[in-house]
């Protein structure tokens, strides 16, 4: 079966988020026990783990524990969904880019769509070295 562009549909907007056990200002791994591990529940809420509670995140491989993939009507709903769902992580034991990942879907430039491969070091890094 051959599909053209014209066959194909938009429906909804989806947004992924790379969950990282990493400091979310030195980009450093952040090894160690994973106490406390509840991942976000919801509608149009996706996660792809890589761990679980009580396991202990080691140095020896990449440091992603997971994928939270959100899907709304609009960019701006699955924005707002992407917010809610990192904000009903509940982890300790290690350090995450959760707040790195907060402070980067609330900026005007990610909210307008304008992200490029240079977002991080244009607008993440120059809030975290002045605060």
């Amino acid at each position: 079966m051959e599909i053209d562009q014209k066959d194909i549909k938009i429906n909804g907007h989806a947004i992924e988020a790379r969950i990282y056990a990493e400091d979310p200002i030195t980009f450093f791994p952040s090894p160690g026990h994973l106490s406390k591990f509840e991942e976000p529940k919801g509608d149009f809420i996706r996660n792809e783990l890589a761990v679980k509670e009580d396991v202990d995140v080691t140095p020896f491989y990449d440091p992603m524990i997971g994928k939270l993939i959100v899907k709304g009507q609009t960019r701006q709903k699955a924005i707002s969904l992407l917010k809610g769902a990192l904000l009903q992580y509940k982890i300790e034991g290690i350090k995450t880019n959760i707040p790195m990942l907060l402070k980067v879907i609330e900026h005007e430039q990610f909210i307008k769509g304008n992200t490029t491969t240079d977002f991080v070091q244009k607008h993440y890094l120059p809030l975290v070295k002045t605060n």
